[in-house]
């Protein structure tokens, strides 16, 4: 396969020229501008903030080859859910060591081809997953994943995943009877969280766990902090005081020879990736309609169905941006409306996708200026589950992705 050539640039520099490219083509498709120097960039300050904790990427937050292919020759490690999953960064010829196949439940077929490639790091939460792998896969190395509770993230996983403080004995005893190998203890505090304290609290949740695991003959090597670190340009800061908290706590509580790891995703992608939508339909609302406080219904050509699918849960929190209006580029980086357009009136707005689902409704009752067809609204921070979940419903074809390097010469 041909080398993708990513050149050098800002990404307010690529905007702009892929603007100017497509209006002189009359080209209104949706693209992403993908910094990989930026993605880069992250992982620099995770290591300057925690050495002692190694990355686990959390594939699942965005597979794009091109940023798995980066991360790969980082040296990191991989957080896998699934069987393609594990397939994607063998390909890359990524050492199974360095994956953790981090799904607590996991099906028969996909746990035997973790065996047959020698995944051996794999979590659990419940008993039924330890007699599948007690079956499937005896020697493979175990974590117990414990329910942290109570944790000020936007999106928590606590109530699909993990196991209650009150259950950790009867899973050990269960997992010594059937001899399944326990190494360490793993937790998630839910995603974007952006409270140290429950970093604090779920560290002590597993120096607990760590300490019952001694009364059944375990001597734990492992600790996996999960994820959930912010990763969106308007969280930039919550992140140094995380590590301050996390470096802290794992000193105080922890022997300095357990392996400690982490999933972060969100923290290294999400900020890489700006998405550019254009208008593509406009419409006044009906006064006598039910939306009557609505001023102005704008269409763009990606919705629900492509990078914004996780929106409705919380997965994903943006902001439009004006990137162009009556064709004169307005994009800043830094601020939520240029300045320029700052005393421009504006009106209670709805943006729909693109597909004919009713459902395909990106925003209700937003404050934009009056926009008109061909001028486009530009998305940052969509660096994670965006592309991954996008879909082709309707015949819409997934948004292209262009890569810059805002960090070096390619």
């Amino acid at each position: 396969m041909e080398a993708l050539k990513i050149r050098s640039s800002s990404i307010s520099d690529a905007l702009r020229d892929e603007l100017e490219a497509r209006t002189q083509l009359n080209n209104d498709d949706p693209f992403i501008i993908a910094d990989v120097g930026e993605v880069i960039e992250r992982l620099t300050e995770w290591r300057k903030r925690l050495p002692m904790v190694q990355p686990f990427y959390s594939l699942k937050c965005n597979s794009d080859p091109e940023i798995v292919k980066i991360l790969c020759k980082e040296g990191i490690g991989f957080d896998c859910a699934s069987k393609g999953e594990i397939q994607c960064v063998l390909n890359h010829g990524v050492s199974p060591s360095r994956i953790i196949f981090a799904n607590v439940v996991k099906a028969t077929t996909h746990l035997q081809f973790a065996k047959k490639q020698k995944v051996a790091l794999m979590t659990f939460d419940n008993l039924a997953e330890l007699h599948k792998i007690s079956r499937y896969y005896s020697d493979a190395e175990v974590v117990i994943r414990i329910l942290i509770e109570g944790t000020r993230s936007k999106y928590s996983l606590g109530g699909k995943a993990g196991a209650p403080l009150s259950t950790v004995d009867t899973l050990l005893q269960k997992a010594k009877d059937l001899g399944v190998n326990v190494v360490g203890v793993s937790f998630h505090v839910g995603c974007m969280c952006f409270d140290p304290v429950s970093y604090e609290r779920a560290l002590m949740q597993a120096r607990e766990v760590f300490d019952i695991g001694k009364t059944y003959g375990y001597q734990f090597k492992l600790l996996d902090i999960g994820g959930g670190f912010p990763g969106d340009l308007k969280y930039d800061g919550s992140f140094a005081d995380m590590a301050d908290t996390i470096r802290i706590c794992l000193k105080k509580l922890f022997p300095s020879n357990i392996r400690v790891i982490a999933e972060p995703g969100r923290y290294l992608v999400a900020s890489a990736y700006v998405l550019a939508t254009s208008v593509i339909g406009r419409r006044m609302n009906a006064p006598e309609s039910v939306r009557s406080s609505v001023k102005w219904m704008y269409y763009l050509n990606e919705g629900l169905y492509g990078c914004f699918s996780m929106i409705t849960s919380g997965s994903i929190v943006v902001r439009p941006k004006i990137l162009s209006h009556n064709r004169k580029f307005y994009y800043t980086r830094d601020s939520e409306l240029n300045d320029q357009l700052q005393h421009e009136p504006r009106f209670t707005s709805i943006l729909w996708g693109p597909t004919c689902d009713t459902a395909d409704c990106l925003f209700n009752n937003i404050l934009l200026p009056e926009l008109q067809v061909d001028d486009w609204i530009v998305f940052d921070s969509m660096g994670a589950y965006t592309t991954g979940t996008s879909t082709e419903f309707n015949g819409f074809p997934k948004t292209e992705i262009l890569y810059i390097n805002s960090s070096a010469d390619c």
